[in-house]
């Protein structure tokens, strides 16, 4: 993007973002999967874990994103050409099992683990 965006004189950032959560996500298993754990916890379905559930992510409240867009929109000459990586940061980061134990004291019951490969 930002060699196309240098070739035709636009003025573009890229923002990669870390895992993007917060309403009205469907929660697929390759996206929104902090909204999937939470709607098959309240659908009472088991949640599948890849791995041992102890992988780390940096997560990003949708709210959060749309401003930093927002931002770099309003004044787009400043980031203008460069690429920024968009999280949580270090005080946001969960583990998959983290993210089941605040389910399991929001919901008031653990819901059910499948660990997979």
């Amino acid at each position: 993007m930002l060699d196309y965006a240098r070739s035709y004189g636009l003025p573009a950032t890229v923002f990669r973002m870390s895992c993007v959560y917060g309403p009205r996500q469907y929660g697929t298993e390759d996206q929104g999967w902090v909204a999937r754990f939470l709607i098959r916890a309240l659908q009472d379905r088991p949640i599948t874990i890849y791995g041992n559930g102890l992988q780390v992510r940096d997560v990003l409240f949708v709210d959060d994103l749309v401003k930093a867009l927002r931002l770099a929109g309003d004044d787009i000459d400043r980031p203008r050409g460069q690429a920024f990586n968009v999280g949580g940061g270090p005080a946001r980061t969960t583990s998959l099992i983290e993210l089941v134990d605040l389910i399991e004291e929001l919901h008031g019951r653990r819901p059910e683990l499948k660990f997979a490969p």
